[in-house]
């Protein structure tokens, strides 16, 4: 669980944070460490989906508390 900053480690060209509902709320290009801010957000489950610089796609899920 998270209450304020997730760290996103490794190598990838695109970050997308999804709500359960299907909606996408946060989305940025990035090629390496970064730190998201979700303290803003409302407690709940999200989907956070890594765009691998190989194409490849992982979904993680988070929760926010």
């Amino acid at each position: 669980p998270a209450s304020d900053h997730v760290l996103v480690s490794g190598q990838y060209s695109r970050l997308e944070l999804w709500s359960v509902q299907g909606n996408l709320v946060m989305s940025m290009e990035s090629a390496g460490d970064e730190e998201l801010d979700v303290s803003a957000l409302p407690s709940g489950i999200y989907f956070l989906r890594v765009s691998g610089l190989d194409g490849q796609l992982s979904v993680h899920k988070l929760v926010v508390e």
